[in-house]
């Protein structure tokens, strides 16, 4: 593992506050909904349009399941970009042990095909 340098730190950094804007937008919009008994198909779509995944509109007394898959997908998916930031990513391969990219790539690999 190596310190998060070059692009490395600008993914790292961003993929947290992405992760933690979108969690928060999630969470408050779906509390609402609930509250004011207004929860929707518009809502399942917020979750799958985080996700980049196709699915079929489940029934109504499914949605909020659905929408805390997807956003749990999305959680695997950022963290996973993270972790490919101490595995050198956005790096030279030149600085790089050969291990490091081979995690690195395995682990990108993973992110990139859920």
């Amino acid at each position: 593992m190596v310190k998060p340098e070059g692009d490395g730190t600008h993914l790292f950094w961003t993929s947290i506050l992405l992760l933690a804007i979108c969690w928060l937008t999630f969470i408050t919009r779906v509390g609402v909904r609930i509250w004011r008994k207004a929860l929707g198909s518009d809502d399942f779509l917020m979750g799958v349009g985080l996700v980049r995944v196709q699915a079929a509109l489940p029934s109504p007394r499914t949605t909020t399941n659905a929408l805390m898959l997807s956003q749990l997908l999305f959680t695997v998916t950022s963290s996973l970009c993270i972790v490919c930031c101490f595995y050198g990513s956005g790096q030279l391969a030149a600085v790089l042990k050969t291990s490091d990219i081979m995690r690195g790539t395995k682990v990108r690999t993973l992110a990139l095909f859920h």
